[in-house]
């Protein structure tokens, strides 16, 4: 009896001087954080911010634990607080993927990036076209963006289309079928073809983008309605084409199919005429043509009126002129490098020359969806790709929104890639990346989509709950009806809908019908609401998830003092930008928005649409998989040890382009076993 007694007091004191070795705070900390990291890529993020809070409880000097709670912070839209969690962690240890997002962040929040698009340019791609056999291009010309990252460009010299990529990769090439192009000048994409001046056969032609069924536009002649020497192409709100005319030294402008409507540009009445007219833009009804011998901007309006001339002798034979900013600041190629022109302040700078003084001729200046420059130097046959000296000393923005281990050994991993500014880079490709789990590089990883892939949008509804409102009972509801119909002829039925009262509710959750009926009953029953609380459910109705993120928001365009209660409106738009979320306001009343609805707008690079808006909201879903998001997603099996899937495993995310780089870093669990 006595052997058992002493056995079971041995056991107990053993396990008590185990207990007495293991750290129970460290245990449940990383409980906590486990269960926290799990929640953060369900986006969840109140829910992930509340567990690593208990885990720092256990744990405060814990540094893995303290960036994931700045994380959480960061995509919950509170960055002043995710910059104060971050800069503790700096402070006792480098980590140069924080230092780098504190630097951008705060940058961001003080206001103290410029958007005056005159910064200097430094070159971060150039490509001859004859550093190749057969050449990959001959005296390239004009340019033309998509949304997708990749440009097509004019080939004068090899008579072709060439679509390439942001790593200068050739893509694409279109000849023109069985007549193909003859001297392609200037290229203009649109839905569904592509127009092209054909300079040496004094014609237009409208392709189709397999490049195989064509029509042309024009003869050679000076009459009305036939050209010489077409160059620069330009649309306006119509799709009516303008094209100005090296021989016939004036503009021509046809209707979308090509039929003629009229010429302007000749001498008249307090006009002296165009001597050699080159590029070409239209804004708001107004037609800007740049004039290579008067060296001056010249002004018309859309039927041909000359109304004033813009600096006047001051450019340098300027040649391609584009958008630095709509309506107020141009890009300009001209003899002696790349300018721009404040339209208003009449100031020309010049912001890039080629350090090589050979023989240049620059034809076109023109930004990509990225915020790029690309030149091209027809007499070298050289195109250029330049980026502000703020962006390659600041470099890329990578951030690893979600890690999908459901199915471990498969991950799914989200990327987001920003340049400084917050402006999405899209176009980029495997290349671009290196994937790393546990400081080893991956070898074997797939990028599986990217946003300009992504057919998928999940979007969130919301009504303003108001007086005001009250009045568009009707609007609302025939707007609501449109809209959802729309949606679910395309296949989107997990929409939600959302009354933004004090109390916020649903109307349809994911597709469901819930409280009430679109087709009767009151869609607006409170005098006052709560836009913050409204937006933030529907911000929250969306993720996660790797589709195209939008709110539609009905309102007055009014804002109420109350309406921000709970959250400003800076930590709304940061919750909505950090997620991606675009929102869309829109208003069913003639006032103008006020300033805080503006601001969520701008900052997520969302539009206001009038209720009254002639094309109504059917074709509205189709618009939105085509926002420009600078999202990548991709999958690859780990090798790791897991633990039964208490292992914490990092990951690792570096992004090069254009001689800039940036890499986040992050890190999941897989499943319990």
């Amino acid at each position: 009896m006595k052997k058992i007694i002493f056995s079971i007091m041995f056991i107990l004191i053993s396990i008590s001087s185990l207990m007495a070795q293991v750290d129970m705070e460290q245990v449940k900390a990383n409980d906590e954080f486990g269960w926290s990291v799990r929640a953060f890529h369900q986006g969840r993020y109140n829910e992930a911010i509340l567990g690593l809070e208990r885990s720092l409880s256990f744990k405060p000097n814990n540094l893995l634990f303290r960036q994931w709670l700045g994380r959480a912070y960061y995509y919950s839209g509170f960055e002043g607080l995710a910059i104060s969690e971050w800069q503790k962690v700096t402070a006792k240890e480098e980590n140069g993927v924080l230092n780098n997002w504190i630097s951008i962040l705060s940058s961001r929040r003080g206001s103290l990036l410029s958007d005056n698009n005159t910064s200097r340019l430094v070159q971060a791609l150039s490509l001859e076209g004859t550093s190749a056999e057969p050449p990959l291009f001959l005296q390239p010309a004009g340019f033309r963006p998509l949304n997708n990252g990749s440009l097509w460009m004019a080939s004068y010299g090899s008579q072709e289309l060439v679509r390439l990529n942001m790593n200068g990769s050739i893509l694409d090439r279109i000849k023109g079928g069985i007549e193909g192009i003859d001297a392609p000048f200037d290229i203009m994409i649109r839905d569904d073809d592509v127009v092209i001046s054909e300079f040496r056969r004094d014609m237009l032609r409208i392709l189709s983008l397999d490049g195989l069924h064509s029509k042309t536009i024009g003869l050679t002649g000076r009459n009305p309605g036939q050209l010489l020497g077409p160059q620069f192409l330009t649309e306006d709100d119509y799709g009516n084409i303008y094209v100005t005319e090296w021989g016939n030294k004036r503009v021509s402008k046809f209707s979308r199919e090509g039929d003629f409507i009229l010429v302007f540009g000749k001498k008249a009445s307090g006009f002296e005429g165009l001597e050699e007219p080159t590029g070409i833009l239209y804004d708001s009804g107004l037609l800007y043509v740049a004039d290579k011998q008067l060296n001056s901007i010249l002004v018309f309006d859309d039927s041909g009126n000359y109304l004033r001339t813009i600096a006047e002798k001051m450019l340098f034979q300027p040649e391609g002129i584009s958008w630095a900013r709509e309506g107020e600041v141009f890009y300009i190629a001209e003899d002696k490098g790349i300018y721009t022109l404040d339209i208003k302040n009449e100031i020309h700078t010049q912001i890039w020359e080629k350090s090589n003084k050979g023989d240049h001729n620059y034809i076109m200046a023109q930004p990509d969806i990225n915020g790029n420059l690309w030149v091209s130097d027809f007499k070298g046959s050289q195109i250029d790709a330049l980026v502000e000296l703020p962006a390659m000393y600041s470099g890329l923005f990578v951030k690893i929104q979600r890690v999908v281990s459901d199915n471990y050994p498969q991950v799914w991993v989200e990327v987001a890639v920003e340049d400084y500014k917050g402006i999405p880079m899209v176009g980029l490709d495997k290349s671009n990346f290196v994937l790393s789990e546990n400081d080893i590089q991956l070898e074997n990883f797939d990028l599986t989509a990217t946003s300009s892939d992504i057919n998928r949008i999940k979007l969130s509804m919301v009504i303003e709950e108001s007086e005001d409102m009250k009045e568009y009972q009707g609007p609302l509801r025939q707007a609501l009806l449109e809209l959802t119909s729309s949606l679910t002829a395309r296949g989107y039925n997990d929409f939600n809908i959302i009354k933004a009262g004090p109390q916020p509710e649903y109307l349809r959750q994911n597709g469901i019908q819930d409280n009430v009926s679109l087709n009767n009953g009151n869609l607006v029953d409170s005098n006052e609401g709560q836009i913050d609380l409204g937006l933030r459910l529907a911000g929250n109705s969306l993720l996660p998830g790797s589709h195209h993120k939008v709110i539609t928001y009905f309102s007055t365009g009014k804002i109420d003092p109350n309406d921000f209660d709970q959250y400003n409106v800076t930590q709304l738009a940061d919750f909505l930008k950090n997620n991606q979320i675009r929102l869309d306001v829109i208003i069913m009343s003639s006032n103008e928005p006020d300033e805080e609805l503006k601001y969520l707008v701008q900052k997520t690079n969302g539009k206001f649409i009038p209720i009254l808006n002639p094309e109504g909201l059917t074709e509205y879903p189709d618009t939105l998989t085509k926002i420009p998001e600078g999202l990548y997603v991709f999958k690859y099996n780990s090798k790791a040890d897991t633990d039964f899937g208490r292992r914490y495993l990092p990951l690792e995310v570096e992004s090069k382009i254009l001689q800039r780089s940036g890499r986040d870093e992050s890190g999941y669990f897989a499943p319990l076993e």
